[in-house]
């Protein structure tokens, strides 16, 4: 590692990858941090450490480097999406907001038409306990998959619709306090 040059962030990017397919998470964690702080604008340097920070448990830390990242960057849809998704389906309720979430999903649906994105619609839907109404959305969704073919995203569509048509709530899982979180290891 000392042979690396501490300015050449596509060297250090590329270390982090290595770290963590390699199994070393904590110093992936350490080298995606230094690119991200040295270029903001590094959206994949972001994204990797929002994982690794989810992965630990460090939920926070994430939704703010989302924010934070987000506000700064608002035209970068991946960061949108993962903002979407953490503010929809947080493993801390108190780091949610389904509001904002079903807003940042309905304009990355939008403007990309993707399957994939409209899920996220029907989890912050879910999020806000419009129950019915994600359900609805589910069923749309299917029907494109199933007109699209994508039998791989059939499935996780149709899991999803059964937890929107209980009766009880169709909330996605969570806890309230940190304390009482998901183990690292339980990535989104």
């Amino acid at each position: 590692m000392s042979s690396i040059n501490p300015n050449d962030l596509s060297a250090r990017f590329l270390l982090a990858q290595q770290l963590l397919k390699s199994g070393h998470p904590e110093e992936a964690l350490a080298e995606f941090t230094q690119v991200f702080q040295a270029d903001p604008n590094n959206e994949e340097a972001l994204l990797e450490r929002v994982k690794l920070l989810h992965w630990k448990g460090r939920y926070k830390e994430a939704l703010d480097d989302l924010e934070k990242a987000h506000t700064q960057y608002p035209q970068k849809w991946q960061t949108a999406v993962m903002l979407a998704y953490l503010l929809a389906a947080s493993p801390q309720y108190d780091l949610r907001d389904g509001a904002r979430a079903l807003s940042l999903a309905q304009l990355v649906y939008a403007a990309t038409g993707s399957l994939e994105h409209g899920v996220l619609v029907g989890l912050a839907l879910s999020e806000l306990g419009r129950c019915s109404e994600a359900a609805e959305w589910q069923r749309k969704l299917i029907a494109a998959a199933e007109e699209q073919r994508k039998d791989d995203l059939i499935a996780k569509l149709k899991a999803d619709l059964q937890r929107y048509e209980k009766a009880q709530s169709c909330r996605p899982a969570g806890v309230s306090s940190r304390k009482d979180s998901l183990p690292p290891g339980k990535n989104p």
